[in-house]
């Protein structure tokens, strides 16, 4: 089965920040990594019409970007991965294949 995604994605540096108060470091996620995702589900929940999966998962990703700026790839689907869970399966954690496809 194949889903789309059409937005370009959003690494994860600008999906995740951190911060240090009282010596303590804190990971949230930005507003902009919380709408993405959000989108996301609402799109890919458009598109699942099964129950999550429970058995473990061989995935391939392919990432279409616009343009041909140099950028890595492996910080690119974290975000994607998360907002699967729970739509195409029960945890990320099921997945032990993860195949990354850049392409223009």
């Amino acid at each position: 089965m194949t889903l789309t995604l059409l937005d370009e994605p959003l690494s994860t540096n600008h999906v995740y920040k951190h911060s240090c108060t009282r010596g303590y470091l804190h990971s949230y996620m930005t507003p902009a990594g919380r709408d993405r995702k959000e989108s996301y589900r609402v799109r890919l929940m458009g598109q699942w019409f099964g129950a999550p999966h429970t058995t473990l998962l061989h995935i391939t990703v392919t990432l279409f970007f616009g343009k041909r700026r140099k950028r890595g790839i492996d910080n690119q689907f974290k975000l994607i991965l998360n907002a699967l869970t729970g739509i195409v399966w029960e945890d990320d954690k099921q997945v032990v294949d993860l195949r990354i496809v850049k392409a223009f």
